[in-house]
């Protein structure tokens, strides 16, 4: 190389180093760049603690009514009604053993039951007839007297009363209790009503019945 070149060279390198000794201060800087894409989900960590139960809410409104369902089935028939015409009344007592008045001397035990329904009328032409259910609730009645073993039930009226007598054997106690809850049913008929049941069989209740009820 001749002295010119490396004249030439020095020169350059001179300048190089006045350049970079002459460096200015580093500018502001730039603006984010866009975001990257999201990296990969990462593992489920484990559940924590159940926190407490919170307060119960208010009662909601109240649902519409529903549908009215099906009709149930047909019940079973009530016991036969007491006759009730000009000739014939029908009352029932129901029988405690509480009402009943001991004769311990003549082992009977009797309750009377007061009734305006037995009249001097009745007392002379018409009748009174006596029927009890037998603890079956009116599903079937027997006709008085009646006799169970070496237990009887009579009955006997006057004038403004009935009475239902009860027979023990001599010495034995107290038997009332055996009819406690069971019903008498007495039919209280005048002269015409009577005359009625001329030809009946007045031991079938519901012949007596079917009768009274033919007026």
């Amino acid at each position: 190389m001749d002295f010119a070149m490396r004249r030439l060279f020095g020169i350059f390198l001179l300048l190089v180093c006045l350049f970079c000794a002459c460096e200015g201060p580093t500018g502001p800087v730039g603006p984010a760049g866009p975001a990257g894409p999201a990296g990969p989900a990462g593992t489920t960590g484990n559940t924590g603690p159940t926190g407490p139960t919170g307060p119960t809410g208010n009662t909601g409104p109240t649902g519409p009514t529903g549908p009215t369902g099906p009709t149930g089935p047909t019940g079973p028939a009530g016991e036969r009604g007491e006759p009730g015409n000009s000739n014939v009344t029908a009352f029932t007592v129901t029988l405690r053993a509480s009402q009943f008045e001991d004769n311990e001397r003549m082992s009977l035990e009797t309750a009377f039951f007061e009734t305006s329904l037995v009249t001097s009328s009745v007392m002379t032409r018409g009748a009174v007839l006596a029927y009890t259910d037998f603890g079956t609730s009116g599903q079937a009645w027997t006709p008085l007297p009646y006799v169970l073993g070496t237990v009887s039930m009579t009955y006997i009226y006057g004038e403004d009363f009935v009475a239902v007598f009860i027979a023990r054997p001599a010495g034995n106690s107290r038997v009332a209790r055996i009819f406690d809850g069971d019903r008498v049913r007495f039919l209280v008929m005048t002269p015409a009503g009577a005359a009625r049941l001329k030809d009946v069989d007045k031991e079938d209740y519901e012949a007596v019945m079917d009768a009274l009820e033919s007026y």
